[in-house]
């Protein structure tokens, strides 16, 4: 069995991960969307107060949080569910590698993330924010950055 090569590529609220082979055959394997990591502060803290019961003259916790620290907390809640989302692929036993690109912060948020597995299987990180290119563009802006020798399976 052929083992697959993997590439996520991410921002703080969107994902795509393909299948790599070569570089041509990029196949779609799962799109990634978490919109509470775009939500304004004060949309994520009146949904949050509104899943809260609270008594009369009570402050939530959620309403004393800094915008930054909500956004911070749903970062961290996507990066956990691609972690997961990748986990469960390397644990098909079907991965040879796995390529991460993302902006820095976010990577640094979601290497965090990944189970040792996973880790073990990561070849490459690119710190670069490309999902919010057309799809040929980012592939392109990819080929580049691994290069030609790395995109041969």
């Amino acid at each position: 069995m052929i083992k697959e090569r993997l590439l996520l590529v991410s921002d703080s609220s969107r994902a795509k991960l393909w299948k790599l082979k070569g570089a041509t055959e990029w196949t779609p394997k799962q799109v990634f969307d978490h919109p509470d990591s775009r939500a304004k502060g004060t949309d994520l803290k009146s949904s949050a107060q509104g899943r809260k019961s609270e008594g009369a003259g009570s402050v939530s916790s959620t309403s004393m949080q800094s915008h930054h620290e909500i956004h911070q907390v749903e970062e961290e809640k996507f990066a956990a569910a691609l972690a997961l989302a990748l986990d469960h692929e390397a644990g098909q036993n079907q991965v040879e590698s796995v390529v991460l690109v993302a902006p820095p912060e976010f990577l640094g948020i979601l290497r965090k993330k990944l189970s040792k597995r996973v880790e073990q299987l990561v070849t490459q990180t690119f710190h670069k924010n490309l999902i919010q290119h057309p799809d040929h563009e980012m592939h392109a802006e990819i080929i580049k950055l691994m290069g030609p020798v790395n995109l041969v399976t």
